[in-house]
């Protein structure tokens, strides 16, 4: 789609996700005029229960696991427009200026992150590098969720932990990790724990078994780490803040 260029806007749908009408006239709708835009999504709903909020946006945690803002939330009313930490990539808009401005070039999702944890990494690529996400009211979409690996939740949860340690190594300030890396061994431990205590243990050893993975693999993400380095732009005091509600 980039070969021709006026195309301005990306736009991700899921195979398992439907969209109002409205949502992409709503979402470029609100574009307009704001040249730092990177990613635009509105409220996400259940598929089944409309009811029911799949996702409003998405951000790392303060214990490092890339987290689904509202999810599950009952659906009241809609609020917005926001800055948000990130968009959840079911149903998303991805503007042509961001693509081009992040240091990566074509590989606009990360190729190591396969299915999981790629949108949370771009979206904090977007976020560090000091370019605005939104949540956007009246662009409703509608989310059935884990179509293709509903059968599998041992897979999700390995490739999770797996991507989780890439995802933080390639994008967060360096003082930001230390201070993370306390509540995500913390994190991990109750995971665990609460998946044996469920009567999962096949399941807590996927989670054990991804996050060694996945320090294995950090040296995968040193060199993005230092292309990406340079541009960051906005402190670690404010991803902080960021990393409590994503917003």
């Amino acid at each position: 789609a980039l070969k021709d260029p006026e195309v301005e806007y990306i736009a991700l749908l899921n195979t398992d996700a439907r969209l109002d009408p409205q949502w992409l006239e709503r979402l470029i709708e609100f574009s307009q005029g704001k040249p730092r835009v990177a990613q635009l999504q509105g409220t996400t709903l259940d598929y089944y229960n409309h009811g029911v909020v799949d996702s409003t946006h998405i951000f790392i945690s303060r214990n490092g696991q890339g987290t689904q803002g509202s999810w599950r939330d009952t659906y009241k009313t809609e609020f917005g427009p926001k800055k948000v930490f990130g968009v959840n990539a079911a149903a998303c808009v991805i503007t042509r200026a961001f693509i081009e401005a992040q240091p990566f070039g074509a590989e606009v999702f990360d190729e190591t992150m396969f299915m999981y944890l790629e949108d949370v990494d771009l979206s904090t690529r977007a976020t560090v590098m000091g370019w605005d996400n939104y949540l956007v009211p009246g662009a409703t979409a509608y989310h059935m969720g884990s179509a293709s690996s509903g059968k599998n939740p041992g897979f999700s949860l390995f490739m999770t932990f797996r991507n989780n340690t890439g995802l933080l190594v390639k994008n967060l300030p360096l003082r930001l990790l230390l201070r993370l890396w306390p509540r995500i061994i913390r994190s991990d431990l109750d995971t665990v724990r609460h998946l044996r205590a469920q009567g999962k243990p096949a399941a807590a050893g996927k989670v054990i078994k991804g996050r060694f993975i996945g320090m294995l693999r950090a040296p995968l993400f040193f060199k993005k780490r230092r292309m990406l380095a340079p541009k960051r732009r906005i402190s670690e005091k404010y991803i902080w803040q960021l990393m409590h509600k994503g917003y």
